[in-house]
């Protein structure tokens, strides 16, 4: 099982959006591992409900750092939060008209496994010139 981390490719050099990346790797690593005992069920729940709220403090963060140095990728990094945002709303809602299924458990784990390879090592990667020593 490959479990998220922060390394190389994940790792900003902003210590705020470092911190808040690694709270998005723990918590689905709760859910891989919780996949890998057949308790997906029980933890997919905590992951719908934890993404509900990390998209609303994370991704503000993010795109307030860019208002606020100008950063020129703004427009399009604000338009892939709104995406992520939509197909989280998108679970939530499934999860209150299903509960916790074995399909929501896969769903939650491969939309936060594409944001971590396509958002964050791709995309979020672009800021970092700009923004790292900007911010402390």
């Amino acid at each position: 099982m490959n479990l998220y981390k922060l390394d190389d490719s994940t790792t900003t050099g902003i210590p705020t959006i470092d911190s808040q990346h690694k709270e998005l790797f723990d918590r689905v690593n709760n859910l891989l591992m919780a996949l890998t005992l057949a308790k997906g069920n029980e933890e997919v729940g905590n992951t719908v409900n934890f993404l509900e709220s990390y998209i609303k403090v994370h991704l503000s963060t993010e795109e307030d750092f860019m208002i606020k140095n100008n950063y020129l990728g703004y427009s399009p990094h604000k338009v892939a939060h709104a995406v992520f945002t939509n197909n989280v709303f998108k679970l939530k809602k499934e999860f209150q008209e299903r509960g916790a299924t074995s399909n929501l458990a896969i769903a939650v784990k491969d939309l936060i496994g594409d944001w971590f390879m396509n958002h964050i090592k791709t995309t979020d990667m672009k800021y970092v010139p700009f923004l790292k020593d900007k911010i402390k």
